[in-house]
């Protein structure tokens, strides 16, 4: 009984943890990227959209950065 359950839950885990095959697709001339396995498009150089972006007279603009998340740091800063 145990072995049944054992071959099981690896068939299970095997069929779940397939490969993904996403593409990568450049449109708008490679201005742009699109993931047909997220269904969603990025802009391919997004800092420099939007370090010459104007809005309301402000410029300057910058794309936030983020931590890398991982097993021995905390994601947020201590005060």
């Amino acid at each position: 009984m145990i072995k049944r359950v054992q071959v099981l839950l690896i068939i299970i885990i095997l069929g779940v943890s397939g490969a993904a095959n996403a593409a990568l697709v450049s449109r708008l001339g490679g201005l742009a990227v699109y993931d047909t396995d997220l269904n969603i498009t990025w802009l391919a150089n997004a800092n420099a959209w939007a370090s010459g972006l104007t809005v309301g007279g402000f410029s300057g603009w910058r794309l936030p950065t983020t931590l890398q998340p991982d097993a021995t740091r905390k994601c947020y800063r201590s005060r």
